[in-house]
């Protein structure tokens, strides 16, 4: 087997309201630079969350957890040995907690990291 490239395109998170927060990558390498408390480290935890890391539920409670408190669902547009994917999560959205939708199509978190 090859070796594989992947590549993030964009990774956007949606409130309950619509409205969004968008990032945006260039081709290249792409670095973060802020002041602290800033929300670097959330737009990590949203990549990790994205790419099928799990979360259990104390953390999705946590009120000091901003992905889950002030989010309802994240995506990414991702590059995939050279096929577009579009990869998301919707944690508030009824029966699709433990699911990774990967072009429209759900998959279980287990499933979706093999």
């Amino acid at each position: 087997m090859g070796v594989g490239r992947l590549s993030i395109n964009s990774v956007t998170r949606r409130r309950a309201d619509g409205t969004e927060d968008a990032l945006v990558f260039n081709e290249g390498v792409n670095v973060l630079v802020g002041e602290g408390n800033t929300g670097k480290t959330k737009w990590f935890q949203t990549i990790d969350y994205l790419l099928g890391d799990e979360v259990s539920a104390e953390e999705r409670k946590d009120p000091e957890n901003v992905l889950f408190t002030l989010f309802d669902s994240a995506s990414a547009s991702l590059n995939v040995n050279g096929e577009e994917l579009l990869v998301e999560r919707k944690w508030k959205e009824p029966g699709s907690l433990g699911k990774v939708y990967v072009n429209g199509e759900s998959y279980h978190e287990r499933d979706y990291c093999r």
